[in-house]
């Protein structure tokens, strides 16, 4: 009798674990190493976030920014130490384009590279592929570039632990031929929500310019 009764006790204990992970939570299951972003776009539809940027070298200063992403069009706006707004991004699927709103002037992809060397590595879709926190897809020829054709230039990317997985929090950008480095820090990530605000990105009116 009391060899049934530990039977009974096992049947139910393992019963009772089956049934918990039928149930467990999606986000636990994006944990896994399946993670991609393709995922999180289809559960979440939108992202929303904060970080910041500091720059090393030859021009120096930090500015923290908001961008909001649906996963194919993002939006990025930097503000200067005094909270000004001074710097829309926007990643328009397969474009980018930015607005310099202290000098009222839009710059094309071509002439970003200037003011964010590591743009000329990183495409559009790369760059929103970072804002949802995953490693960019680089080819073998952009990492010869990195690791072997210009040992100069390097750029990394550090991960951290979050409750759906390991998500990209910070991307260095160094070009050692001229000192300068990029730091880009993710700070928060909102999943499931937007601002609507920087999605109406830049006015047609702005007249393009280099810089």
């Amino acid at each position: 009798m009391q060899n049934k009764n530990w039977i009974l006790l096992f049947i139910i204990f393992f019963g009772c674990t089956k049934v918990k992970n039928n149930f467990t939570d999606s986000l636990a299951l994006s944990a896994k190493p399946t993670l991609t972003m393709k995922k999180l776009v289809s559960v979440y539809g939108q992202l929303r976030g904060k970080g910041s940027t500091e720059i090393y070298g030859q021009q120096s200063g930090k500015f923290n920014f908001s961008f909001t992403s649906n996963g194919y069009d993002s939006f990025l706006l930097f503000r200067d130490i005094l909270g000004r707004k001074i710097l829309l991004l926007e990643i328009d699927g397969l474009s980018i384009s930015a607005w310099d709103m202290i000098q009222n002037q839009k710059y094309t992809q071509t002439s970003l590279v200037i003011l964010f060397p590591f743009i000329e590595y990183l495409s559009p879709r790369n760059l929103t592929k970072l804002l949802w926190g995953f490693v960019p897809d680089l080819n073998s020829e952009i990492n010869n570039k990195f690791e072997f054709e210009n040992k100069n230039v390097k750029m990394t990317f550090e991960t951290n632990r979050q409750r759906i997985g390991s998500l990209i929090q910070k991307i260095a950008y160094i070009d050692e031929s001229n000192m300068d480095k990029y730091e880009i820090l993710i700070t928060n990530r909102e999943f499931g929500s937007n601002y609507p605000d920087l999605e109406k990105g830049i006015p047609q009116s702005i007249p393009i310019t280099n810089p």
